[in-house]
């Protein structure tokens, strides 16, 4: 028998719990450590400490530094973090014997870091991947225990972090016997073939009217479900959900110039336009033809024309 301790957000965390409390109840889950945020609904209807509450496994919040002494008086032989967003200390690495087994959405040693399946797609990048692996006190260093690739093939933002947290779940479920026994398959990743990716920031969203593959990238990156890409003009700010680059340049004079049409929005970029097919007004309203500015709005007085 195992006590089991799991930092954890999202639909993956809910899933494990669900598969350890119907798959293994020689074990017990004596403590879940959440960070929930609202938005996590977009995955699944119910928030990791609704599920616990219904489940009635304890459950504690921490939106800063994480009490050595709560994990220890928790007594855990082992420690699951899936996606959760808090950073864990070396002290509370060192408490369950069995170690601490960390979900990465990357496949390492490459990408190492925050929100690596974004920047999958912000990159143009061809595959992601996600691995389990023991945790370190350097982020995302430890031995693996299993990982898995796959190709992007034009997923939205969504689609392939919902993709990426059920087959982090399968590696989890694939590997539990061998980790609570503590016989789990252990690779020392290479160091010297790491990758690290950057925390997000709201700027990554804003539009700059350049190079139209990368545009399309972020389209798809922050399409809906999530909150969009964003894009300013004189009257208003615009999300924008969904575009497709057009083969031709149009006569605008240049980028971030646009005209409506029933087809959508052309936008020139310093090559081709992009023809924006799915988008919502935030605030203000849009002139039959005008000029996108990039970032966030400018003072009054400093538009340009």
């Amino acid at each position: 028998m195992a006590n089991i301790v799991i930092f954890g957000c999202r639909k993956i965390t809910i899933d494990i719990i669900d598969y350890i409390v119907n798959n293994h109840t020689e074990h017990n889950i004596v403590g879940v450590i959440n960070h929930d945020f609202e938005r996590d609904r977009v995955y699944y209807k119910k928030l990791v400490s609704e599920k616990c509450k219904k489940l009635n496994i304890p459950t504690i919040r921490f939106d800063k530094k994480i009490s050595t002494k709560v994990i220890r008086d928790m007594n855990p032989d082992i420690i699951f973090s899936l996606y959760y967003r808090l950073i864990l200390s070396q002290e509370v690495l060192d408490i369950p014997s069995l170690g601490c087994i960390n979900v990465h959405p990357g496949y390492l040693p490459k990408d190492r870091g925050p929100a690596p399946s974004l920047w999958n797609i912000l990159n143009g990048d061809k595959f992601a991947g996600i691995t389990a692996h023991y945790m370190t006190k350097e982020i995302d260093a430890g031995d693996i225990i299993d990982q898995e690739r796959i190709c992007i093939d034009g997923m939205t933002g969504f689609e392939l972090n919902k993709k990426l947290m059920g087959i982090g779940t399968n590696l989890i479920v694939k590997n539990f016997e061998s980790i609570i026994n503590g016989t789990a398959k252990r690779t020392p990743q290479n160091h010297n073939n790491a990758t690290y990716t950057l925390n997000f920031a709201k700027h990554l969203r804003y539009l700059h009217w350049d190079d139209p593959n990368r545009i399309v990238n972020q389209l798809r990156a922050f399409a809906a479900p999530f909150d969009g890409a964003l894009a300013y003009s004189k009257n208003g700010k615009i999300a924008v959900f969904g575009g497709k680059i057009l083969p031709n340049r149009n006569s605008f004079s240049a980028p971030g110039f646009y005209a409506i049409s029933d087809s959508g929005i052309t936008v020139q970029t310093c090559t081709l336009p992009i023809l924006i097919t799915d988008y919502s007004m935030v605030g203000g309203f849009l002139k039959p033809k005008g000029r996108f500015l990039s970032g966030p709005p400018l003072a009054e007085g400093e538009y340009e024309v």
